[in-house]
């Protein structure tokens, strides 16, 4: 039990994914059934076995569908977990790269309100000064209107 509070990280890994395999291989290439039938006949045997091993192949086989469903239930509750997970990474390398975006455009947008409130203040001034040139106009056009009125009366 020493050697197993000592395993690194990287150990503990790759005995995971050892097991994982030895038991994804036991389940795929169908040794199931052939391991239920070796212990059938290993249990019923009359001779070739100790008692130890009688009783180990005994609670063995006592113990294997449960072992067989439990690793099945673990599969596919692994897949369940893998498909959030997939699924979780994927909405939230979204949200990142929507948050990187928006965080790329918050300075065009904050140009583009400074430029906004620049436009706004010279098209008041050039409001203000086409009021004024209105204003010049008309009174111009008044006075233009006096001149020639007093041109028709002298010319009378």
């Amino acid at each position: 039990m020493r050697t197993l509070d000592l395993a690194s990280g990287d150990d503990v890994e790759m005995a995971k994914h050892s097991l994982e395999e030895c038991l994804s291989d036991l389940f795929n290439l169908n040794m199931t059934n052939k391991l239920s039938s070796a212990l059938s006949i290993l249990s019923h045997a009359r001779a070739g076995l100790s008692p130890d091993q009688k009783r180990a192949i005994k609670k063995f086989k006592i113990n294997f569908a449960d072992f067989v469903s439990d690793y099945l239930t673990f599969e596919q509750d692994n897949s369940d977990f893998e498909l959030q997970k997939i699924t979780w990474d994927h909405l939230y390398s979204t949200m990142k790269n929507d948050h990187e975006t928006h965080l790329s455009q918050r300075p065009s947008l904050d140009s583009l309100a400074n430029e906004k409130e620049e436009l706004k203040k010279r098209l008041k001034e050039v409001s203000a000064r086409e009021m004024k040139l209105i204003s010049e106009c008309e009174t111009l056009m008044n006075k233009s209107e006096e001149v020639k009125s007093r041109f028709a009366i002298q010319d009378k």
